[in-house]
């Protein structure tokens, strides 16, 4: 039986186009939310959108949120008592979704595929996400904007016990932070992008 490939990724909140060509590259894709909290790695809750005044950061405030038992992952196991990424959760301060829905309707108001993929990035720019897991956030977002390009790779966050099957490449530590998050050429340039 050949062996199916999967990925395994960091939480990223909309992050570049070479994380969705990663995804699209396996068969499955998993985010890992044990990673250990790392205050430099901002592309948990922070993404670029260009504007004409050059590079403008989009970014999710954050809170620890209770504990949670830890669930069997190679990642929980190496981090030991410290944070995960998991462990924090999305904070109301700034009321930062009337803050971004503003910014990204002023930047991207015009752009031509704007009114297109409106409906799939409104309902992650909400105070409904406020208390909930950045983990949580950016996997559902990743699943929209996966529909979004039409890539149907599969994204779960968590592995499945079993792995003997898959083919891993593992990219739970790389940072996928070098230029606009994939907002930018979704809105301007449309689905065509990863091609």
């Amino acid at each position: 039986m050949e062996k199916k490939s999967a990925v395994i990724l960091p939480p990223q909140f909309a992050p570049t186009a070479a994380y969705f060509r990663a995804i699209a590259d396996h068969d499955y894709a998993f985010i890992c939310g044990d990673l250990r909290h790392d205050k430099r790695f901002k592309s948990v809750h922070r993404t670029e959108v260009a504007t004409p005044q050059g590079a403008l950061r989009l970014t999710l405030p954050l809170s620890r949120r209770q504990a949670v038992a830890d669930e069997v992952s190679p990642y929980a196991a190496e981090a030991g008592e410290q944070l995960l990424w998991r462990h924090f959760a999305i904070s109301p301060h700034g009321q930062w979704w009337k803050t971004m829905r503003g910014t990204i309707a002023t930047y991207y108001g015009a752009a031509p595929y704007f009114d297109y993929y409106r409906e799939f990035i409104e309902p992650f720019i909400d105070e409904s996400w406020v208390g909930r897991s950045i983990v949580e956030f950016d996997c559902a977002l990743t699943a929209a904007l996966l529909r979004a390009l039409r890539i149907s790779t599969p994204v779960s966050a968590s592995m499945p016990l079993n792995t003997e099957q898959l083919e891993i490449t593992d990219l739970s530590r790389q940072a996928f932070d070098d230029g606009p998050g994939i907002l930018h050429p979704l809105l301007t340039l449309g689905p065509d992008i990863l091609k």
